[in-house]
């Protein structure tokens, strides 16, 4: 094209190409800057999924061997913290009579980021045998506090509302 303007015209066209590649910051300025930014919090909110999934399967891991749940982080022996850079994490045990769970959040610390919780919760089998069921859910929206703890019913988790199973 700047050929073409110099040959025929006989005058410089610099200013179109400058025009073009300055519009070609300004849309990867609005498009592709917060893609970027979103996949930071993606990343995060990953960790924080991956946490509460292992806080879950570690209560029933616990149960199995001291036949009650862990009341405490600490008490799973996991190596996770109780606070990364962006969440806080916490699990709080109920162990008493025929209706034994766990329940571990994941919240975060700043806006933007999703939060997570999980539920093990002990259940019978149609068989009359004991065993452990967990769920993890995610908020449906970004929130600074976690979604509402999972129920049991009829033997099956299932998250409570605002939040959806992963």
């Amino acid at each position: 094209m700047l050929f073409i303007c110099i040959k025929k015209y006989k005058i410089r066209c610099a200013y179109p190409d400058l025009l073009g590649i300055s519009g070609a910051v300004i849309l990867y300025i609005f498009f592709a800057v917060p893609y970027f930014f979103n996949q930071a919090n993606i990343a995060r909110q990953s960790g924080a999924r991956a946490h509460v999934g292992m806080m879950n399967r570690t209560q029933q891991a616990f149960f199995l061997e001291s036949n009650q749940f862990a009341s405490d982080i600490s008490s799973l022996k996991v190596g996770i913290g109780p606070e990364t850079n962006y969440y806080s994490y916490e699990t709080q045990a109920h162990n008493s009579g025929g209706s034994s769970y766990a329940i571990s959040t994941a919240t975060p610390k700043q806006d933007g980021l999703k939060s997570y919780v999980g539920g093990v919760f002990l259940t019978t089998t149609p068989s009359n045998e004991t065993t452990t069921v967990a769920i993890l859910c995610e908020s449906t929206q970004p929130s600074t506090s976690p979604p509402s703890p999972p129920q049991l019913v009829g033997g099956s988790p299932r998250c409570a509302p605002g939040s959806t199973k992963l």
